[in-house]
């Protein structure tokens, strides 16, 4: 039986389509970028949902700082809130 790369295609998208809805969860039904909803786990998840291996030599943001991205969005919707203020 032959399956057309079509078909593929469209299954390898709605994986990812899961994935990310999966990562969204993870962040509290939030889609704003943060250190759970991030570019690298995304495609952590991903490799890791296709049965490859991640790289040990390249760290997960998450892995090395967890907060980092959190702090950077609350300081620059603290300035915002604190700019909208003052106007």
């Amino acid at each position: 039986m032959h399956i057309a790369p079509v078909v593929y295609a469209i299954i390898l998208q709605e994986c990812l389509h899961q994935w990310y809805k999966d990562l969204v969860i993870l962040n509290g039904n939030n889609i704003n970028w943060s250190s759970e909803l991030n570019g690298q786990n995304y495609t952590y998840e991903t490799i890791v949902e296709l049965g490859l291996n991640w790289p040990q030599r390249y760290p997960v943001a998450g892995d090395v700082a967890p907060y980092i991205v959190d702090i950077y969005i609350n300081g620059k919707q603290a300035t915002a809130v604190t700019t909208d203020k003052v106007q």
